[in-house]
């Protein structure tokens, strides 16, 4: 897995030579539980947040493509009661709610096309695209005093599709629906959508 993260930063750095402006952007994330995720955490996350840098390509061919290198920090948590049939709790009042928690890191490498561009003044700049990178994940659990902590790094992708509006020349508005893929590793992998609202900067 780190020699697939060193790749991936190789390219973004590579990039850099291609891309004529840079934008930085942090973003708030909310995330839904999908899939795997939804299994044993079923309630969305108002927890997460986002850093990104996008090298923007202003030469004529081929027009609108970014490359951009983004961490992220999406929290999951829910309590979970169990019951016997009847209605009888399973244990002594209180021992019977199980504490799931979920920390997600991802750290991705995107290329996205941009259907037009800064250069040319738009009121609004969409775009969709495709992040690769690793996915670091942390599941605890936690019933009866007794508690579990696995961590693990999986490989996983992020098709994203989103909307820039610039707001003056330096600043913009961002919005962004990202589909998050985790592959399985040593433990089970996780999926999860991610609604991402934040402001960009260019220098």
């Amino acid at each position: 897995m780190k020699y697939a993260l060193t790749l991936l930063l190789l390219l973004v750095m590579a990039s850099g030579a291609y891309a004529s402006n840079l934008i930085y952007a942090f973003t708030y994330e909310a995330s839904m539980p999908a899939g795997d995720t939804k299994d044993f955490i079923d309630k969305m996350s108002p927890y997460g947040a986002g850093f990104e840098f996008r090298g923007f390509n202003n030469i004529p061919f081929p027009p609108g493509l970014s490359f951009s290198l983004s961490a992220h920090f999406n929290a999951f948590s829910e309590e979970v009661s169990y019951t016997a049939p009847g209605g009888f709790l399973l244990a002594a009042e209180g021992d019977d709610i199980e504490k799931r928690d979920m920390l997600i890191i991802p750290v991705l490498v995107h290329a996205d096309y941009h259907f037009t561009l800064l250069r040319d003044d738009p009121p609004a700049v969409p775009y969709i695209g495709l992040g690769l990178g690793g996915y670091w994940i942390d599941v605890e659990s936690e019933i009866c005093g007794v508690k579990t902590d696995c961590s693990s790094w999986h490989f996983g992708f992020a098709p994203e599709g989103g909307v820039m509006i610039p707001v003056s020349p330096k600043a913009l508005l961002m919005a962004a629906v990202r589909f998050n893929y985790a592959f399985d590793s040593n433990e089970p992998g996780q999926q999860f959508w991610t609604l991402a609202l934040g402001v960009g900067y260019n220098p």
